[in-house]
């Protein structure tokens, strides 16, 4: 994965790679997934058929990669929850711990 500080050319494989996935992504929400090309996901995200499958085996898995990002977000968003919870917890159990010391 990039690092939010490096920059990504425009124009290089990352960028078209995840163009291609963005586009993917709102012409599966939009026409569906059956309804959906290669060939069109190609040319809505300007970029060239061979070069889609050459990141991709196909719409599958462009669908599977983007669903394993959606999900991996929403662990980590929750897993943040869990631990902020937990801390809060702990410092509050360690203030009331302090109160009732002798």
């Amino acid at each position: 994965m990039l690092l939010v500080t490096q920059k990504i050319k425009e124009g290089s494989h990352v960028t078209k790679k995840h163009n291609i996935i963005t586009t993917a992504t709102h012409l599966f929400a939009t026409q569906g997934f059956d309804g959906t090309t290669t060939i069109q996901i190609s040319k809505d995200a300007d970029a060239t058929e061979p070069l889609l499958y050459y990141h991709f085996t196909g719409k599958d898995e462009i669908l599977t990669l983007r669903l394993y990002i959606r999900l991996f977000r929403i662990s980590n968003l929750w897993m943040f929850e869990v631990l902020h919870n937990s801390i809060g917890h702990l410092l509050k159990f360690s203030q009331m711990r302090q109160c009732f010391a002798f």
